[in-house]
């Protein structure tokens, strides 16, 4: 049901110096927060988001997310990203850059937020082919 979760409330104000980046995951058909963030940056790149059940990414109250390169294969529900989620009070920023959007998937974009390459050095790789290579690398090996 609920993944990964970065700040857990709306008042959690204390949270807007946290910084995550993910990379390389595969979320397979799970529910909801793939992640979803409240107040914090988030740099997502080279994931495979696969056929979740709310919605794909959630980004909201007052966070940032640069969501890059990602693989969204959406299942019975669209919404890759969003900006608010069930009743918070506030609404995130959020830029796509080269994602691959399956299936009728559609990325809520809104705002301008950080550039990853201001805090470190990093190459998004290209979404062709993503969604095999991470299924392929996926698990214990």
């Amino acid at each position: 049901d609920k993944v990964l979760l970065i700040s857990a409330n709306d008042k959690d104000v204390e949270d807007k110096n946290t910084r995550v980046t993910l990379h390389h995951n595969w979320f397979k058909e799970t529910k909801q927060r793939h992640p979803r963030i409240r107040h914090g940056k988030l740099h997502a790149y080279n994931n495979f988001i696969d056929r979740w059940g709310d919605y794909g990414m959630g980004c909201s109250t007052n966070s940032e997310c640069y969501s890059e390169k990602n693989v969204f294969q959406a299942g019975t529900n669209i919404k890759a990203i969003v900006t608010q989620v069930g009743e918070d009070n506030g609404l995130g920023e959020v830029e796509s850059h080269g994602d691959l959007l399956l299936n009728g998937a559609v990325a809520e974009e809104r705002g301008s937020v950080f550039k990853p390459g201001d805090f470190y050095a990093y190459s998004a790789e290209s979404t062709n082919k993503l969604s095999a290579a991470i299924q392929t690398g996926a698990g214990a090996q």
